[in-house]
């Protein structure tokens, strides 16, 4: 890792003509050798970030990274360049002398550090581009192959302690008035730190474990201030309670790195190592977190080997894609969404320039009522056919590809819909099967797979279970001879699950049992010596397909058979029903567990932005808010007659929602209604004055609310608001009305309000 290495004489062996692998080999084993490499950080960014240039000579148009193999040829190409020095622009973050703009970066990482570097289409690396240096480059994306190459050879010089040494040395020599203002600043952590330390001497490691999770848990705070994980924040802890003070996590982490221990943990933890290089790359570049987190790449086509085909990635989107819009099933959207979320990463036809970049969007009549949607693709194997398709490629054939991670596609897409774009529409060309989604519902349909639960293997798990319990029993005279009861006793049980094992009904509920139907006392026997005995007895759980086409009150007695019917009571105690209230507690359950499952899946179709209607068709969802200015003489009645009808079948089930919020402290001459339909109470009406606090003008309020409705037969979701607001000073009136729900639904509201808004001289105005 020393620099007391020709670069300009390797250079000039690794391309010259005659020169073979090992030349090229040699160049880059030393490069990569080096404990850092030194880039310059460019001052045309608030933030510092290495220099990047154009080299028309040598790559064309194509962009470059500059690195340097020492600080000196930095500083001389800062002074070759011109780079601008100082705070000349009035920028209080420039550097003021040529060594603020070098950056030290350890070579520990790097090549991470490179792949972050996509988002500003840097294709190309250049070491030592001075006029007086040798200088050597190749394509950036190589440097992680090449890196494996000569690891995998062994050629890779490994630090010596002599060389860490020297650059720990160098690290704290060139910030030892950084580190001594930290250590002032945190003088009370390093008493705490030293305390801890102090501890672990003569303890067994058992006892010295504890010790540091126990650090690590003091200063939890520390470890999300700096945004650390866990396993890298207990490296840190480690080194801390090794030199018995709290350490700049830079430094500490150099000491880490120094020591046999520290080396041997990251050859055997890769996350620890991935986790460390990330960690110091940010701090080595300040405020880098910008450039380090966009993930949007912007390049030319790839070469066709490298273009990612639909088989590629293991899916067959077009098959899901057809099933789930044929069958409008959960389970198969779910598993088409699923499929998108899994994909690395979302295509793209680039537009615009660097830095402005974004997606290609185009509205189709077809597709969402012609709005505006981002064209995505799974692969780019369908990209470029699209891109074929609509004369979007360039004039050699190519087209410019943006990727983005999916795992933070959600927030990029959201940005999108403020200038217009309604959904994200997948594989649009020609051969695919495609499909789209609001990007509204991106965010809702990533909770609901990530919380998705697999079904149950057994349909017939419920929270309680039907049994039947046959028994043959008899009389025990005080002689003991036993008279046999001539018919059997069957107790039909509706039970919670819990109750059973192995679809049996346990032995202490049994007993339970058994003390409802002879006594409580039974097995003491009766006052004439005599008593019950169970002969014989078996149980079995119904199915729930079986309880529910059972008519229980066709249930008769005949001379072998007597039935009872029993319910499981909480606290383990059975209640003795007749048969018509037997099966009106299966009506009222099967009935419940009916609604429960429709709205389930009504609140899953939610997630993707739609409802089912009551003939089995799909509805996107529709969410209406707005507000106008109203004539002073407006009244809220209409609007309460008009929407009514388009209620009746609808019901009731949450709390009601209001659109605006009053402090109750304003209020007087408050009068409430609640309004029942059929299926009983689902609006509230609302009439009081208010005095706002802030201003002292009188509003005069007229409020109708839902509160969360569904449909009776399609449990489909729909709230309804409206609010009236007179400003009694200057007599003008101004009018919110919001509609939530199925978007066929949502129309005929907003359908049926739409002339008395007319006539009330409604003006629209931005909701605020």
């Amino acid at each position: 890792m020393t620099n007391n290495v020709n670069f300009d004489e390797l250079a000039q062996k690794a391309f010259a003509p005659t020169a073979g692998e090992s030349d090229f080999e040699n160049l880059f084993a030393a490069a990569f050798s080096l404990g850092a490499w030194y880039f310059i950080a460019d001052e045309a960014f608030e933030y510092k970030m290495p220099y990047c240039s154009i080299f028309p000579d040598h790559f064309g148009e194509e962009i470059a990274l500059t690195v340097f193999t020492d600080g000196e040829r930095a500083r001389k190409f800062i002074a070759e360049k011109g780079i601008k020095v100082g705070d000349s622009d009035g920028n209080p973050n420039a550097p003021n002398a040529p060594e603020d703009f070098i950056l030290r970066i350890s070579t520990t990482g790097i090549l991470d550090f490179f792949d972050r570097l996509a988002p500003l289409n840097v294709t190309k690396i250049f070491f030592n581009p001075n006029k007086d240096s040798e200088g050597f480059h190749h394509d950036l994306k190589m440097m992680r192959p090449i890196y494996e190459h000569l690891k995998n050879k062994d050629l890779l010089a490994k630090p010596s302690a002599e060389n860490d040494q020297d650059n720990l040395a160098k690290l704290i020599e060139e910030n030892a008035d950084v580190i001594a203002e930290f250590e002032r600043e945190n003088e009370m952590f390093s008493a705490m730190i030293a305390g801890s330390a102090s501890a672990m001497d003569a303890v067994s490691e058992e006892d010295k474990e504890q010790i540091i999770s126990n650090t690590a848990t003091l200063f939890e705070s520390v470890r999300v201030q700096e945004n650390m994980s866990p396993k890298l924040f207990r490296a840190y802890i480690e080194t801390c309670l090794k030199k018995q003070k709290f350490l700049m996590p830079t430094l500490a982490f150099a000491y880490f790195q120094q020591e046999e221990s520290g080396i041997k943990k990251l050859e055997q933890d890769k996350e620890l190592a991935d986790d460390m290089a990330k960690f110091l790359i940010k701090k080595a570049v300040p405020n880098a977190d910008l450039l380090m987190d966009e993930h949007v790449q912007n390049s030319k086509a790839k070469p066709e080997e490298d273009v990612s085909s639909a088989a590629e990635n293991g899916v067959d989107f077009d098959a899901l894609s057809k099933k789930a819009m044929e069958t409008n099933a959960m389970e198969d959207l779910n598993a088409l969404f699923s499929a998108a979320f899994a994909l690395k990463q979302w295509n793209f036809i680039s537009r615009g320039e660097l830095p402005d970049i974004y997606p290609y969007v185009a509205s189709n009549p077809k597709a969402a009522d012609n709005q505006p949607m981002i064209r995505a693709f799974t692969d780019t194997e369908r990209l470029m056919r699209f891109a074929r398709e609509n004369n979007l490629t360039e004039a050699d054939g190519s087209a410019k590809i943006l990727t983005i991670p999916t795992e933070n596609i959600v927030p990029y897409l959201e940005g999108f819909v403020e200038q217009g774009a309604f959904g994200v529409w997948f594989n649009s060309d020609s051969e695919s099967k495609d499909f789209f989604i609001p990007i509204k519902q991106l965010q809702p349909i990533k909770d609901h797979l990530a919380k998705l639960n697999p079904p149950s293997a057994n349909a017939a798990e419920t929270n309680f279970t039907a049994l039947i319990l046959t028994i043959s029993d008899g009389l025990m005279l005080p002689s003991g001879f036993v008279k046999n009861s001539s018919y059997q006793c069957n107790f039909f049980c509706w039970i919670p699950r819990e109750w059973t094992v192995d679809l049996q009904l346990k032995t202490e509920y049994l007993e339970k049992l058994y003390e409802q139907f002879y006594g409580a006392n039974w097995r003491a026997g009766n006052s004439d010596g005599s008593r019950y005995v169970v002969i014989e007895s078996n149980s079995a759980v119904i199915s729930p397909e079986r309880v529910e086409a059972t008519n229980w009150n066709v249930v008769q007695k005949n001379e072998l058979n007597r039935y009872w019917f029993y319910i499981g009571e909480v606290g383990g105690t059975f209640r003795n029903v007749e048969a018509d209230e037997f099966q009106a507690n299966f009506d009222r359950y099967f009935q419940t567990e009916k609604t429960n499952e429709t709205r389930k899946q009504q609140d899953n179709l939610a997630d993707f932005g739609m409802s089912q209607t009551t003939n089995g068709d799909f509805d996107l969802n529709l969410t209406i808010n707005k507000v106008g200015t109203v004539n002073f003489e407006t009244s809220i009645a209409p609007f309460y007659e008009a929407i009514v009808p388009l209620l009746k079948d609808f019901r009731g089930t949450g709390e009601y929602v209001t659109l605006l919020r009053f402090e109750d402290s304003g209020k007087s001459e408050q009068v409430e209604n609640i309004v029942e339909n059929a299926h009983g109470a689902y609006l509230q009406i609302r009439r009081f004055l208010y005095l706002n606090p802030k201003n002292d003008v009188r509003i005069g309020v007229n409020s109708i609310h839902s509160n969360h409705l569904r449909h009776v037969q399609a449990n489909a979701g729909l709230n309804v608001s409206f609010e009236l607001c007179k400003n009694l000073d200057n007599q003008t009136g101004v009018f919110y009305h919001a509609f939530q729900g199925p978007k066929s639904e949502v129309l005929k509201l907003s359908a049926a309000i739409q002339p008395i808004l007319e006539s009330v001289g409604y003006q629209a105005v931005q909701f605020p």
